[in-house]
């Protein structure tokens, strides 16, 4: 079968219709070539699929040798013969052409068709495109948390072998507190962000979740209206999201058990830092304690020194020395006494006197 395709490159100026992966908030896009053979339906789908991708390989100027995406899938759609090209699990750096679609029509009765539904098209492969876009994204954050959990494995292996395996009553230095210090912190923003990863991946189930049962009310309005099923199209909701699901639904059970680990790495650093801090406040309050008992015990003997030695002239008064029991049989006491007694300082007990 010959047919010409060389005026299709026209339609596609300087590749304008190449999706580009600069644009952050590009879900994907959807082309369909359809084309009329005037021929016989042939009984092997696959006998029209080089056909079907020499068009694509005009469209988008690909003589120089470039590949385009692997056929995903081959499907009747309402009496033709549809290929697809690109799985929707690839991203733009895996498929830079987007979601291609070749329709081939033998008859004149499909295209009737299409024309009742064909403003529902546009709003099916818009669900689609976010079902896909969601899991390429939960891929990203997978690789990233994954990244993160390798990463760190060998950091939390270290941390081990250096403060957990040693004798319990062993003190830190200074440098490994401080190092301490640092791998808490480290870890903190680590598992901030390891759980911004898995919640990203939580919220791309959940746009799966959403995106799935819209998809599926809008291609039964389709049929509705086509008054025909669309197979190729119900798989995409019956298998490939569904898939998306579980998959993403498996994924973060595997990632759970890091989450556990590094909180148990922070909590276990957190511990031996808490720990051996209080440990120094107790040996520091210990000794100025000891400090404060030795200032104390020297001030008392500087005062009592003091006042001893500023009442020494006493001592030689021409006056009999008495003590204070002798005042109650109408005696006074010694000059030095009544001095001493006086200057005493109130914390100068008379014993230490």
């Amino acid at each position: 079968m010959n047919i010409s395709w060389r005026h299709l490159a026209q339609f596609n100026p300087g590749n304008c219709f190449k999706p580009s992966p600069d644009s952050a908030s590009n879900l994907g896009q959807t082309l369909l070539l359809s084309a009329y053979l005037n021929t016989n339906k042939p009984d092997n789908i696959r006998d029209l699929e080089p056909l079907a991708r020499q068009g694509w390989i005009k469209f988008f100027h690909l003589e120089n040798g470039e590949k385009l995406p692997p056929l995903y899938r081959a499907d009747n759609l309402l009496g033709g013969y549809l290929y697809e090209y690109g799985s929707p699990r690839a991203d733009l750096e895996e498929n830079p052409y987007g979601h291609l679609l070749t329709w081939f029509l033998f008859e004149e009765q499909p295209t009737l068709i299409l024309q009742k539904c064909y403003w529902e098209l546009p709003e099916l492969l818009l669900y689609y495109h976010k079902i896909c876009k969601s899991f390429q994204d939960s891929r990203i954050y997978y690789d990233r948390a994954d990244r993160i959990v390798a990463e760190n494995e060998t950091q939390l292996n270290q941390l081990h072998q250096n403060y957990l395996n040693r004798e319990k009553t062993a003190t830190l230095s200074a440098a490994e507190l401080a190092t301490l210090k640092i791998s808490l912190k480290t870890l903190l923003a680590t598992s901030l962000n390891y759980s911004q990863q898995l919640r990203n991946m939580e919220y791309a189930r959940n746009t799966i979740a959403i995106n799935r049962p819209n998809y599926q009310t809008s291609l039964e309005r389709m049929e509705q209206l086509a008054e025909t099923p669309m197979e190729g199209w119900r798989l995409f909701y019956e298998k490939e999201a569904i898939t998306f699901q579980e998959q993403i639904r498996a994924d973060l059970n595997y990632f759970n058990p890091g989450s556990n680990l590094l909180n148990q790495a922070i909590a276990t650093i957190r511990g031996l830092v808490e720990v051996d801090q209080a440990e120094r406040d107790r040996h520091i309050q210990e000794k100025q304690q000891k400090l404060q008992d030795h200032i104390q015990a020297v001030g008392v003997g500087i005062a009592g020194g003091a006042i001893v030695a500023s009442s020494s002239g006493l001592l030689f008064e021409p006056q009999r020395m008495t003590f204070p029991w002798e005042a109650e049989f109408g005696r006074y006491p010694h000059p030095f006494l009544s001095a001493f007694a006086q200057r005493a300082p109130e914390d100068v007990s008379p014993s230490v006197v």
